[in-house]
């Protein structure tokens, strides 16, 4: 392909025709086909896309599971000890109630985190801070009214699972931690 540049266009060519091609087709043979990683099967089909993208990433050839999995490892740095590598970052649900509290939804939802294997929630809800800075009209709610709800979320969570802050939806407030305003989460 052939490849004529000026200040203001660009003009592809296609080999052996002289065709012009647009700049979307000129990209588009160019590039690996975009491959969805669930349609691997095994680790030699990741590791053949890896190398073909020309990238570096180790990884085993066969995949541990169960108690010697790497996964189910604890974790300790320094005087914090996470009972394995397993996070659940739980985002935003959308299942909040119309005051900002967490709903039964909520509340089902972090219980099943709890029994997800997992042994850190990493970041937890997304909270607004102001009712009229919510996201959604479901949007949890940093509010007096709401904090006992907000501590329940913790609450229903087992008592070996490592808990890192609460952040605050960036609607008219910048990123803030509540951990203190509602309590410590060990």
């Amino acid at each position: 392909m052939v490849c004529q540049e000026s200040r203001l266009h660009v003009q592809h060519v296609k080999p052996d025709s002289g065709a012009k091609l647009t700049l979307r087709e000129a990209f588009e043979m160019n590039r690996p086909p975009i491959l969805r990683l669930g349609t691997l099967k095994d680790v030699a089909r990741f590791q053949e896309h890896v190398h073909v993208l020309g990238l570096n990433i180790p990884c085993d050839s066969e995949i541990v599971s169960g108690a010697e999995s790497p996964l189910r490892k604890p974790l300790v740095r320094g005087e914090i000890k996470i009972g394995n590598r397993i996070a659940v970052h739980p985002m935003e649900g959308w299942d909040g109630t119309a005051d900002g509290n967490p709903s039964e939804h909520t509340i089902r939802r972090w219980k099943r985190f709890g029994h997800s294997g997992g042994k850190l929630i990493w970041g937890g809800e997304a909270v607004a801070v102001l009712h009229e800075g919510r996201a959604n009209p479901n949007q949890l709610l940093a509010a007096e009214h709401t904090r006992k709800g907000l501590a329940k979320l913790r609450e229903v969570l087992p008592e070996d699972f490592a808990g890192r802050t609460l952040t605050a939806s960036r609607s008219r407030a910048s990123f803030i931690v509540i951990r203190s305003w509602i309590g410590d989460w060990g």
